[in-house]
């Protein structure tokens, strides 16, 4: 929800950069927890994507879509820009089995 009026905005983009950057700009500040950040990219991903269809959704295609492009939403957006240091202060306040790109 909080991510649809970036992926409207970055409707005509041709590449996802942007917008994965807007959005993470935006969901360190209203989210602030690594699978809510990546959860709000892979939602704004699939909302691009749909918004740029101009057929019907086959069953499972969104689903498909965003396991096939894995590359192209996943990577951290550089956001340091927008908030400098951020990752750093999140790594050090976060327990190390939820930090970013850790498991």
């Amino acid at each position: 929800m909080r991510v649809l009026p970036f992926a409207i905005l970055h409707l005509d983009a041709p590449s996802f950069e942007g917008l994965a950057r807007d959005i993470m700009a935006n969901a360190v500040v209203t989210h602030g927890h690594p699978r809510a950040l990546l959860g709000a990219v892979a939602t704004g991903y699939l909302q691009w994507f749909a918004l740029r269809l101009e057929r019907t959704l086959e069953y499972g295609e969104l689903v498909d879509t965003l396991l096939d492009n894995v590359r192209f939403w996943s990577p951290m957006p550089d956001i340091d820009s927008c908030w400098s240091g951020w990752l750093h202060k999140a790594e050090v306040s976060t327990p190390a089995t939820l930090r970013f790109g850790k498991r």
